[in-house]
């Protein structure tokens, strides 16, 4: 979900359908309502306001009309009040936002500050909100496991082998090889700095022999391991690396040694 689709189901969540005794303004009705603000015969569907809800589709930004009227539903409903909300959600669209023009079109009284607006219909807007991202984390991977499941009705017994399967691999569906590879070196480096270093803070030591070898442990870890870290450090999109115009050369590998 995006920024802008969670705003826009916040202060959907807000509104009241002054038609319908003033219950919560669903996605067919902002999309019916938004339809009749723009003068269409037939409006937007839920699949399409819940399309941009999701983030997975998004209004041209050039359709200035359609995403001004949008907030004015939203503000007739009272989900939305003040002019900062407003722009807001433009924003967070990586929409302009809104000029005097629009303004005079969504306010026409005159734009209030949120002081002096009334609360909002249900009182805990910002739990409301919060309990939205909090349902987003568990119930968007249920519905993932869902149409696994119903994806794998049609395939051949057993199938809980694959279900598995693609519930381990949920995490990493998205990593390449390469991104694979380096995740085991960093683990791999993690663990050679903790196997080198932890020998030496198990004082005291039983004999001489364990303390020669938890020294020679620390001094071979502290020379491979800043290697490694410098290594696998990207340095390109950094800034210091790219004022110094050395993000792809040899020295900086090496200051990034020497710098552990």
């Amino acid at each position: 979900m995006s920024r802008f689709g969670e705003l826009l189901r916040f202060y959907r969540d807000g509104c009241a359908d002054q038609e319908f005794n003033k219950r919560r303004l669903s996605q067919a009705r902002l999309g019916e309502l938004l339809g009749r603000h723009l003068g269409l015969t037939s409006g937007y569907t839920a699949a399409a306001v819940s399309d941009w809800e999701r983030g997975k589709s998004k209004i041209n930004a050039d359709d200035r009309l359609m995403l001004v009227n949008l907030i004015k539903v939203l503000r007739e409903g009272g989900g939305l009040r003040t002019v900062m909300e407003a722009n807001t959600l433009l924003l967070a669209g990586n929409y302009r936002p809104l000029d005097d023009d629009e303004l005079r079109l969504v306010f026409p009284e005159g734009p209030a500050s949120s002081a002096d607006q009334p609360p909002p219909p249900s009182s805990g807007g910002e739990w409301r909100l919060m309990v939205m991202f909090l349902g987003e984390l568990v119930f968007r991977p249920a519905d993932k496991l869902r149409q696994l499941m119903s994806g794998a009705t049609g395939e051949p017994p057993p199938q809980w082998p694959r279900l598995f399967l693609h519930v381990l691999g949920w995490p990493f569906r998205r990593w390449s090889s390469e991104q694979a590879l380096v995740a085991v070196i960093w683990i791999a480096t993690w663990l050679l700095a903790w196997g080198t270093t932890f020998p030496l803070l198990d004082w005291p030591f039983a004999n001489l022999e364990m303390a020669c070898v938890s020294a020679l442990l620390y001094a071979g870890g502290a020379l491979i391991v800043p290697l490694l870290v410098g290594g696998l450090r990207r340095t390109g999109p950094e800034g210091f690396w790219q004022r110094q115009k050395l993000v792809a050369g040899w020295r900086a590998r090496r200051l990034e040694y020497s710098r552990r």
